[in-house]
């Protein structure tokens, strides 16, 4: 079974949910999936309780994770997660792409126009919520 699980980093998400997404890696009869299943955070680090995904990985609850983001950053040089051999770390550069720095710039002077001119900005932070 594949399942996705997408989440912003809010209050509401933060590792409380970390132990609900790697127990999704049992299949449905409750037998460890193992390799089978692969968690990967593109998102905000903290959305993962780092200590659990060390320990399912350990254990084979989860057969992999792709991690791109940590609680903190840069990941420490004595975090288990270098030495995992089920885990694949990015350097956090993955929004790279070609458009991206245009498509910043053009938000932000159509941001800075609606400023100047009183009217409502675009793509705002709600600290409420995280993101």
């Amino acid at each position: 079974m594949k399942r996705s699980v997408i989440r912003p980093f809010s209050a509401a998400t933060v590792a409380a949910e970390c132990g609900e997404m790697i127990t999704f890696g049992r299949s449905h009869n409750g037998d460890p999936a193992g390799s089978g299943s692969v968690l990967v955070n593109i998102s905000r680090g903290p959305v993962v309780d780092e200590e659990a995904l060390v320990s399912a990985l350990r254990t084979g609850q989860l057969g992999g994770a792709c991690l791109d983001v940590f609680a903190t950053e840069p990941l420490p040089a004595g975090s288990p997660l270098w030495d995992l051999p089920n885990v694949i770390i990015s350097p956090h550069s993955a929004a790279t792409v070609a458009a991206e720095n245009g498509l910043i710039t053009d938000l932000f002077i159509d941001n800075i126009r609606r400023w100047m001119a009183g009217r409502p900005l675009r793509n705002l932070y709600d600290r409420a919520v995280g993101y």
